[in-house]
């Protein structure tokens, strides 16, 4: 059965535009445009105010469902990162450190405040959202010191580190997978549909490296494409799983 637009959903979805709005812009303005100091300020406020209009919107939305899974993105993705802002300006740069923070704060309680309002017969449960919420920073935080490791143990050789990193994603996405499984409807379709998100977020990350890459004639690493490869595998694991959850099978 098709989901109806409403006013609720319609919040969530603009919400989610502009989170990934965000990412995006900022990623494409660090390589396209030169940096200075007013562009780097500009970002900030923009970003920071975006960081408010979501909360609001998602909170307003009476969609528990579709806020949780916003929440959990805005919790992931908001702000997004100018690692260039410190150089420019250390006092803007603080304030964003700042507005930084509150954002974990600010969307941990919308995901908590969502999560009460929840009147469904089956209910979206705490562990799959702090699964969400930590199982690919903890994996990336372990892939990141093996590669370390390995690439010292290696006299600077990239090809362990990579496969490490691989490995541990393609880990990572298929316990969630088995997670996901193993969950009932409601929480299936959270896992799922946040994974999907989140893997085509990446891939479009990918590509536009890629495309940058190949217009200034630039080396392009091969493993952007086994990234890529990883990354549609999963989407379409995932969108398998989802399907035959929402279908009860």
């Amino acid at each position: 059965m098709k989901e109806k637009m409403n006013k609720g959903k319609l919040y969530c979805l603009i919400s989610a535009i502009i989170i990934i709005g965000c990412y995006a812009v900022q990623r494409l303005t660090s390589v396209a445009f030169p940096i200075d100091r007013s562009l780097g300020i500009i970002e900030a406020m923009i970003f920071s105010a975006f960081v408010a209009v979501v909360y609001f919107l998602v909170t307003k939305s009476e969609e528990p469902f579709y806020g949780i899974l916003i929440s959990i993105l805005g919790f992931k993705m908001m702000p997004p990162n100018i690692s260039y802002l410190k150089e420019l300006s250390l006092g803007a740069d603080i304030v964003y450190y700042i507005v930084t923070k509150a954002a974990v704060v600010i969307f941990a309680f919308a995901i908590i405040k969502l999560f009460k309002e929840q009147k469904y017969e089956q209910k979206i449960k705490a562990l799959p959202i702090l699964f969400l919420i930590a199982a690919v920073p903890f994996t990336n935080e372990i892939a990141s010191t093996l590669s370390d490791f390995s690439y010292s143990l290696t006299n600077g050789s990239k090809l362990y580190e990579y496969f490490i990193r691989f490995a541990i994603y393609s880990v990572t996405m298929l316990i969630t997978l088995y997670y996901a499984s193993k969950s009932n409807k409601i929480n299936a379709k959270l896992l799922c549909d946040y994974t999907i998100i989140a893997l085509l977020v990446n891939v479009a990350r990918r590509i536009s490296v890629i495309i940058i890459l190949a217009v200034q004639n630039t080396h392009i690493s091969k493993s952007y494409f086994c990234w890529l490869a990883i990354y549609i595998f999963f989407i379409a694991a995932f969108s398998v799983l989802k399907s035959k959850k929402v279908k009860g099978k």
